[in-house]
């Protein structure tokens, strides 16, 4: 992977954590996960954020996601996926479908957005940004 996917890719996970900024009228909820890409699309669960919907519904580092809401993810564009479909209006929901390393099947779940603003202290590296007019 290049420095400049890398970087990009770097950016993309905080601001799914984050889940801010989408637009004015929307208050953006997120469901507490820090995603990265593989080659072909899909997302691997690198860091859970402390009492956030992922946690609640069993989402574990290492975790496979393959469909957001019955969408497949090979062959998609990161940030549209984060900022189509991760990213949403807070109490709305998400179903998430993935695979989980050394577990036979598919797994599916449905989380609920929501603001994690004072979860993201414990995670190192991370700092809250605030939002950005357009």
């Amino acid at each position: 992977m290049s420095f400049r996917a890398f970087f990009l890719c770097c950016i993309f996970w905080l601001l799914v954590l984050v889940g801010q900024g989408v637009t004015e009228e929307l208050q953006a909820g997120s469901i507490g996960v820090q995603v990265v890409p593989t080659s072909n699309g899909e997302l691997v669960v690198l860091q859970i954020v402390p009492g956030s919907p992922a946690v609640a519904a069993g989402l574990a580092p290492g975790d496979l996601i393959v469909l957001v809401d019955g969408q497949p993810l090979l062959g998609s564009e990161f940030s549209t996926i984060v900022a189509e479909r991760l990213w949403g209006e807070v109490g709305s929901s998400v179903r998430l479908t993935y695979l989980r390393p050394g577990v036979a099947g598919t797994r599916s779940v449905r989380l609920q957005r929501a603001t994690l603003q004072g979860a993201l202290k414990s995670l190192l590296g991370v700092k809250m940004l605030a939002p950005q007019a357009d």
